[in-house]
């Protein structure tokens, strides 16, 4: 089963995603230099960030991340998980 989860604290965020993001460091560099920006106070709009965890079961497969009015940058992830994320976004 495929959960998202959102996280509202950038801090929280990296916590919980900067050890799988730097699995493949190359890769997501776009969303870790995002969040180092965001954790040192850089901001393009006044409108609140979103960070999202995409997990199966308790392993955490896949982030997402938006900064307004930026669109969402999403980590490599399974289709399953992306569908998941998709429905997610719908919703909210």
């Amino acid at each position: 089963m495929i959960e998202i989860r959102q996280l509202h604290d950038v801090m929280d965020f990296l916590k919980t995603s900067e050890g799988h993001l730097l699995k493949n460091e190359s890769r997501n560099s776009m969303p870790l230099g995002i969040l180092d920006g965001i954790r040192t106070g850089l901001r393009l709009s006044e409108e609140t960030p979103i960070f999202l965890t995409v997990l199966q079961s308790t392993e955490l497969i896949g982030v997402a991340l938006r900064t307004p009015p930026r669109a969402l940058v999403v980590t490599e992830m399974s289709e399953t998980a992306l569908v998941a994320l998709r429905d997610w976004c719908l919703k909210h």
